[in-house]
């Protein structure tokens, strides 16, 4: 009980955070299996981006928890919000082509399925930068 009553809202949407991250990872994974863009693969930069910062956003919430309040964790949270950006960016730059072409040639049941998969993921995706950002300017620990 002492554990949760020192944890400042800083702790809290670091969690959120970490939570939307993987399920925007997730998204990712499963939107490059749905038919229309499976042809493009898996880009391994926005599968790495994703996870380095998930786990740099740990490390910040582990660090904080163990060592207290230091100097050298606060970068973990810019490493976390710029790796996010770079793996939206890539997301999101890899389906324009798809989505414009959905929308304007393809638009069939299948393929807006596909797009509406494609929006909701990047929309999560965007949500967990934006959210980290936030959680970068609030205290961690009381």
């Amino acid at each position: 009980m002492d554990f949760i009553k020192k944890q400042a809202a800083g702790f809290y949407l670091n969690i959120v955070v970490i939570v939307i991250a993987v399920m925007g990872l997730i998204r990712y994974l499963q939107n490059c299996k749905t038919s229309y863009f499976s042809n493009l693969g898996t880009n391994h930069i926005v599968v790495v981006c994703f996870i380095v910062a998930i786990c740099a956003e740990i490390i910040f919430l582990a660090g904080y928890e163990i060592i207290g309040n230091k100097i050298v964790f606060d970068v973990f949270p810019v490493i976390a919000a710029i790796l996010l950006t770079i793996g939206t960016i890539l997301f999101v730059s890899s389906r324009v082509n798809g989505i414009a072409a959905i929308m304007t040639f393809t638009n069939n049941a299948s393929t807006m399925a596909d797009l509406n998969h494609t929006i909701i993921s990047i929309v999560v995706c965007a949500i967990s930068m934006i959210l980290t950002i936030i959680a970068s300017f609030f205290k961690v620990v009381k």
